[in-house]
């Protein structure tokens, strides 16, 4: 019976599950080394690894290296979880840097040292892990942040400060306000009282008191100071968007989603006016300086100019083909900039109802309009992560500000500077210079962010690795308990709940895609995608990995592969007949032929992917180079399950074999476990064979040594321990361009017949009397082959024959001449003619295989009793000399089992079985 493989290297008796070296040992062994982790059970218990079953299991507990490997997966986890929990923390705490969702709006200071950014996904009506749902408060003064205003449970739509800059308001789709002091970063009150969620706000000229806007139709005026309710006003149909407050603080006007304005008498808190005339929503309103005229910005594309203390229209502005965003008055209020999603600004004469210019270069819509304080400037953002500084005299663009990397949501212009300071969904605010169009980086903010985002990515790599630990440990506690079909299940598992992740993912995705402007943001279908393909890359690796830690390494590599085409036969075919309500045969099959493409073609392509082990190919293959350099390096060394080839395989086995042939010999064996990697294996040995003095020594220190007498992989099954071959039967094997069954039977074989045939013409093809020869031994390792009744070593001539042009191939071939001539007698008196059979043939002190030669001269001795035997006159003589003959064998017969080694033990062994019948049969005559 064959050894137990072992690989090179030394394995701990016993793994400790507080050593966490041990951890990453077995991590690599599952993921790299599955026969070191089938040695290192092998090793604590060969009884117990061969047990099956739920004895197994029970048995398993009793011996340490097996219970520590059970101790080690609630650690690990444990450890994974306290990682979880440290990459959240750290990531709630890069929220107060940055901006982890879409900023909905930004408030300056008065004195334009502090501004206030309100962060939140708008268009959600469920949380998501991005949406941060805060306030940050910034000084700009020294470029940093000053407190993160925590306290929302939803996104917040808008924030505004009081003309003495010491407290902001701020709206949420939470249904709230808050009031909050932004010096020491504290709330000073909650405002309750709307029933949906509050969509904009604006703060009297005087600071006492705030007006918001809502999503339940209603707006509702506030005492900041006391935090209490004062009025609320009703009469639109439908949700508001915008107000206005006059300078005065008297009046105010909204914008709703009815298509209406409404005019609003703040004192006595009823209506004075409705503004009817737009055809969609109206989204935006602002007032001249003196108050008396409003400007509506409308979804149905134009904009209008109102008499808000008469109630009537004035003008309306059309020219846009899109919707209209935003809208700015200049300091005078003469003109208006008007931003639009037909990726255009417009300058209107509000006072004649006329346009002067049409600002264009962004290539996304523009979403926000800013004039700068002067009035000569005006700024734009867009969703083309630009803004673009224009010159309203001349119309053209002074400035592109780019810098931002997703949509500006919201800029503001500093009072009194010419500086702007801008948001988007990524990273905190930027400041700007208009007047060179530059940005002025906030050195304190940076220099936090570079830390939290370090500590991150380190946390997050560390969860990363302990969680690939964890996994790793399970699988091996499957197939510890299980065996191959445990490792199944715990594969087939672990999807089942990845799958569940994943779908929460997609969901997610495809409520973020429902929203244009969101998915604009958040570019849902790059979520999407990123899922679909890191899904299946995760299922070819995981899959793979399974069936090699289970000895079955080409199946892992087909298996996954196999299994996602026929699913995607099988959704094909649902599709087709079940979810498709077409009645005609091509309007079912077109979409089922569509879904079973997209399955078995295009998801199947990402898990050829993980299978193939391509993510990490471009490491195997940097490594493979650098292993000129360091041969240690090389994936030869330490991966058994690559896939790919990889640069100077060949050239590292063979310099290997040429330092040490026996070392080089074990690393061959190491790599030829891999069927993907055993073309590189097999043309090492050949091109070694070659260019070796003494290559007949070479195979024989192949054939004989009990380092190659193991198992090619470690058995799993109890049928591997029958069928599996050896690693001497493979690499002979190889040697002679025969394909070995080298994992037993069943699947696995004809998944490892599809590689054989795949890399069939990397192989060297070339073949000589060496090939020949090691194509005899090994047919020879193979107990069927000598054992057969028609065995006829002749047959085999010309695989030795030719041996005599290398050192020991003359021993070679007469030793084998002798044999088969041996195998041929079937009559006693054939026998006299065996000493002169082997006259030539002598023990050298240089012979490769002495026991043979001298095991021939010893039949040649017993062929010269058969003569004695003929040579005798009497019974009793001939008797006495038959007697001796049969002792001389069954002596022989037993030097020989000590002594030599198969495949000449073997065929010597048939000998003399064969020549004691003979002598049997002569005994039964004499004594007749």
């Amino acid at each position: 019976m064959p050894n137990f493989p072992k690989p090179s290297g030394d394995l701990p008796e016993v793994l400790s599950p507080f050593n966490l070296r041990h951890y990453w040992l077995l991590a690599y062994w599952v993921y790299f080394r599955p026969t070191a982790f089938h040695r290192y059970l092998y090793q604590a218990s060969p009884d117990v690894y061969q047990l099956r079953g739920y004895r197994k299991f029970v048995q398993t507990w009793r011996i340490r290296a097996y219970r520590n490997i059970y101790l080690m997966l609630p650690l690990a986890v444990v450890l994974m979880a306290l990682l979880v929990g440290l990459v959240l923390f750290l990531y709630k705490s890069i929220t107060v840097v940055n901006n982890t969702a879409w900023v909905n709006a930004i408030a300056v200071s008065p004195n334009g040292q502090i501004a206030v950014t309100a962060s939140g996904d708008r268009a959600l009506k469920v949380k998501v892990p991005s949406a941060d749902s805060s306030l940050k408060v910034w000084n700009l003064q020294w470029g940093s942040q000053m407190h993160t205003l925590i306290g929302h449970e939803h996104g917040v739509t808008d924030v505004a400060i009081t003309p003495d800059g010491q407290k902001a308001i701020s709206a949420s789709r939470d249904r709230t306000l808050k009031v909050w002091d932004i010096r020491r970063g504290t709330q000073l009150h909650e405002l309750k009282g709307h029933k949906e969620w509050v969509s904009h706000l604006v703060i009297t000229p005087d600071g006492h008191q705030a007006i918001s806007s809502s999503g339940d139709k209603t707006l509702r005026v506030w005492d900041i100071d006391q935090g209490i309710p004062l009025q609320t006003l009703t009469g639109h149909n439908g949700e508001i968007w915008d107000i206005a407050v006059t300078p005065d603080g008297q009046r105010a006007v909204s914008a709703s989603a009815d298509r209406t304005l409404k005019v609003w008498d703040l004192a006595q808190g009823k209506e004075l006016y409705t503004l009817s005339g737009h055809g969609a929503w109206v989204t935006k309103v602002v007032l001249t300086p003196d108050g008396k005229q409003a400007i509506s910005a409308s979804s149905d594309k134009t904009l209008k100019v109102w008499d808000i203390e008469q109630g009537k229209e004035l003008y309306t502005l059309t020219g846009h083909s899109n919707s209209v965003l935003d809208v700015a008055l200049s300091p005078d209020g003469k003109q208006a900039v008007s931003a639009s999603a037909d990726r255009t600004l417009k300058v209107w004469d509000i006072q004649q109802g006329k346009l002067l210019n049409t600002l264009t270069g962004h290539q996304g819509w523009v979403t926000s309009v800013a004039m700068a304080s002067d009035g000569k400037q005006v700024v734009s953002a867009s969703s083309d992560q630009t803004m673009k500084v224009w010159d309203l005299g001349s119309a053209i663009a002074l400035h592109t500000l780019a810098g931002h990397h997703a949509w500006v949501t919201a800029i503001a212009v500093l009072p009194k500077t010419a500086r702007l300071i801008s948001a988007s969904f990524e990273g905190p605010p930027k400041l700007w210079s208009l007047n060179r169009g530059i940005e002025q980086p906030m050195l304190g903010v940076i220099g936090t962010g570079i830390g939290m985002n370090v500590s991150f990515a380190i946390a997050l790599t560390f969860m990363v690795l302990a969680g690939a630990v964890s996994l790793a440990i399970f699988l091996a506690i499957s197939v510890i308990a299980l065996g191959i079909i445990g490792n199944i299940t715990a594969s087939l598992l672990i999807g089942l709940f990845g799958s569940l992740g994943f779908c929460v993912g997609f969901l997610m995705a495809d409520r973020i895609a429902a929203d244009p402007m969101l998915e604009e943001v958040y570019q849902a279908r790059n979520i999407s995608l990123t899922l679909t393909i890191i899904s299946g890359i995760l299922f070819g690796l995981l899959v793979g990995i399974s069936f090699a830690l289970s000895s079955r390494t080409a199946t892992g590599v087909f298996a996954s592969i196999v299994f996602i085409l026929v699913l995607g036969i099988g959704v094909g075919i649902v599709v087709a007949c079940v979810v498709t309500e077409a009645l005609s045969f091509n309007g079912r099959l077109r979409p089922g032929i569509r879904a079973g493409e997209a399955v078995s073609i295009g998801f199947n392509l990402l898990v050829a992917i993980g299978a193939l082990r391509l993510p990490i190919y471009p490491i195997q293959f940097l490594m493979a180079l650098l292993g000129r350099f360091r041969e240690k390096w090389h994936p030869a060394a330490w991966d058994e399950l690559l896939v790919l080839p990889v640069p100077r395989t060949q050239a590292f086995l063979q310099s290997h074999l040429q330092a040490s042939e026996r070392e080089g010999l074990r690393l061959v064996a190491d790599v030829a476990r891999n069927p993907f990697q055993r073309p590189w294996a097999q043309r090492a040995l050949q091109t070694h064979l070659h260019k070796v003095s003494a290559p007949l020594h070479f195979l024989y220190d192949l054939l004989t040594s009990e380092d190659f007498n193991t198992y090619l992989l470690a058995p799993v099954r109890r049928v591997d321990w029958q069928l599996m071959p050896t690693t001497r039967q493979v690499l002979l094997g190889e040697l002679a361009h025969q394909r070995v069954d080298g994992s037993g039977a069943g699947i696995n074989q004809i998944a490892e017949n599809l590689v054989w045939g795949l890399t069939r013409f990397v192989r060297n093809r070339q073949r000589s009397p060496l090939t020949r020869f090691a194509g005899l031994i090994y047919e020879l390792t193979y107990t069927k082959t000598f054992e057969a009744v028609d065995f006829n070593l002749f047959a085999l001539e010309k695989s030795y024959a030719g041996l005599s042009q290398y050192p020991g191939g003359v021993e070679i071939a007469d030793s084998f001449e002798a044999l088969a001539t041996f195998l041929t007698y079937d009559h006693l008196s054939d026998l006299t003619g065996a000493r002169d059979m082997v006259s030539w043939l002598s023990v050298q002190e240089f012979s490769i295989r002495p026991t043979v030669l001298s095991a021939l001269l010893r039949l040649g001795d017993i062929g010269t009793k058969v003569k004695a035997y003929q040579a005798a006159t009497t019974t009793v003589e001939q008797l006495a000399t038959l007697a001796q003959i049969t002792s001389a064998l069954e002596i022989l017969d037993e030097e020989v089992v000590e002594q030599v080694l198969v495949p000449e033990q073997a065929i010597l062994r048939r000998i003399i079985r064969q020549w004691r019948c003979l002598v049997s049969q002569a005994m039964a005559q004499v004594g007749q």
